[in-house]
């Protein structure tokens, strides 16, 4: 099923037109955030190449999403499926 129903998708999310993009929007931000905080609570550094590392670099080639194998935090947008977003997103309230 799709988010936005007969709304065009473009290369930044949905075109417009959809009344609940922007509370999909968020909902797929929370979903990434708390999967980087899960991994991140094991005492394990680096879930996403984004993450800054203890140097201040970012973890790159060297984080949990860029290895193969073992675990793989949700770490960017596309990560996050269609499905799990409009399932969360249509019991979320509306942003203001």
């Amino acid at each position: 099923m799709p988010i936005c129903p007969g709304v065009a998708r473009n290369a930044d999310g949905w075109a417009g037109g959809c009344p609940r993009a922007g509370v999909r929007v968020q909902v797929r931000e929370a979903i990434i955030r708390e999967s980087i905080a899960a991994y991140l609570a094991t005492g394990t550094p680096a879930p996403a190449p984004t993450t800054a590392a203890d140097n201040g670099s970012s973890c790159g080639a060297l984080s949990a999403y860029s290895r193969p194998g073992g675990a793989s935090p949700l770490s960017y947008p596309k990560d996050v499926s269609d499905g799990l977003v409009a399932k969360l997103a249509a019991v979320a309230p509306l942003a203001p």
